[in-house]
C-alpha cells in the first residue's frame, strides 16, 4: 500500500504545516480588525522591502488569505520579483498576478532614506525594566499601535508605582520574521525600585553584551533598512547575531526619533 502523502501549497509547504503556520494569523494584530488586514500588512512589507520594485507602485488586494496584486512597474523582472515576494509569505495562500508592465516607466527616487553612519560595536551592560509583550507587523501602524497599547497596559498595570513614568522606553524587536515581529515594550527600572509586577506586566532585564549599532533612526523605512545593513555587516566581520535587536526610545516618545538600533552579537563564527 503507497505511504500517503501530506499535499504541498503554493510555497511547496505541506498542508500540515502550513495549518500551523496560519494559526498566528487567526487572529487580528493590534491596529487590525480581522485576519486578512495581518496578511495585508505583510504583502505591503514584502513589496516595501523587495530590492528593485519602486515603492508605491504596486498594492495588494487582500480576501481569505488570497492576494490580488494590481499596479504598473517597468518589466517583466520586476512583476516577477513582487510576486515571489509575496509568494514567500506563509501567510498567504493564492496570488493573482494583474500587475501591468510599462517599460516607459520612470523609476522613482530610492524609497528608503540612506544609513551613512558606518555601524559600531558596542558593549551593553544589562538594566533592569518592567514590560509587556505585543505582536504586530513592521508596518508604521503597527508598531506604533502595539507600542501606544504596551504604554496603556503597563501604566494600568503599575498604577500604584510612583515611578512608572520614566522617560526612558525600551522597545526589544524579537523573532524577526520579514512578516511578524515580537515587542517585548517596557520601562527601565532604578536598581533596587522594581515595582511588584503581577498578570502581563513582567520584569527582566535588557539585553547585554556585545552589539552592533547604528545611530539616528527617525522612522520605520530607517529601522528596516537599519537591521539588513547590520545583519550584513555582521557576516562580513564573522560575527553571529542574536534574532534580537532593541532601542531605548528617550522622553517616552513612541516613535523612531534619533534612537540607535542596537542588534545583539553570541559568537564569532568559527
Amino acid at each position: 500500500m503507497a505511504a500517503v502523502t501530506d499535499p504541498v501549497d503554493i510555497h511547496g509547504t505541506t498542508n500540515s504545516r502550513r495549518r500551523s503556520a496560519l494559526r498566528e494569523f487567526n487572529e487580528p494584530f493590534v491596529g487590525n480588525t480581522c485576519a486578512d488586514d495581518n496578511v495585508a500588512e505583510c504583502v505591503q512589507l514584502a513589496l516595501w522591502t523587495t530590492p528593485g520594485l519602486p515603492r508605491g507602485n504596486v498594492h495588494g488586494e487582500v480576501k481569505d488569505r488570497r492576494v490580488t496584486l494590481t499596479g504598473t512597474l517597468a518589466s517583466r523582472q520586476q512583476r516577477q520579483a513582487a510576486e515571489a515576494a509575496v509568494r514567500a509569505l506563509d501567510c498567504v495562500t493564492k496570488i493573482t498576478n494583474d500587475i501591468a508592465i510599462d517599460p516607459t516607466l520612470k523609476q522613482p527616487p530610492e524609497a528608503v532614506d540612506a544609513i551613512d553612519t558606518p555601524p559600531d560595536i558596542r558593549v551593553a551592560c544589562a538594566f533592569p525594566m518592567v514590560y509587556v509583550t505585543r505582536y504586530c507587523s513592521m508596518i508604521p501602524a503597527s508598531v506604533s499601535a502595539a507600542i501606544a497599547d504596551a504604554i496603556t497596559s503597563l501604566d494600568h498595570g503599575l498604577a500604584d508605582w510612583d515611578d512608572r513614568h520614566s522617560a526612558r522606553l525600551v522597545v526589544l524587536y524579537r523573532n524577526q520574521r520579514g512578516d511578524t515581529v515580537t515587542l517585548d515594550v517596557g520601562y527601565l527600572v532604578e536598581r533596587g525600585m522594581m515595582p511588584a509586577v503581577a498578570g502581563e506586566v513582567k520584569a527582566g532585564s535588557t539585553p547585554a553584551g556585545e552589539a552592533l549599532a547604528i545611530e539616528d533612526i527617525e522612522n520605520l523605512p530607517q529601522l528596516v533598512a537599519a537591521r539588513e545593513i547590520l545583519l550584513s555587516y555582521a557576516a562580513a566581520i564573522g560575527r553571529k547575531p542574536e534574532n534580537i535587536a532593541w532601542q531605548i526610545l528617550e522622553g517616552g516618545t513612541h516613535s523612531w526619533p534619533n534612537a540607535p538600533l542596537h542588534l545583539l552579537l553570541s559568537r564569532r563564527l568559527q
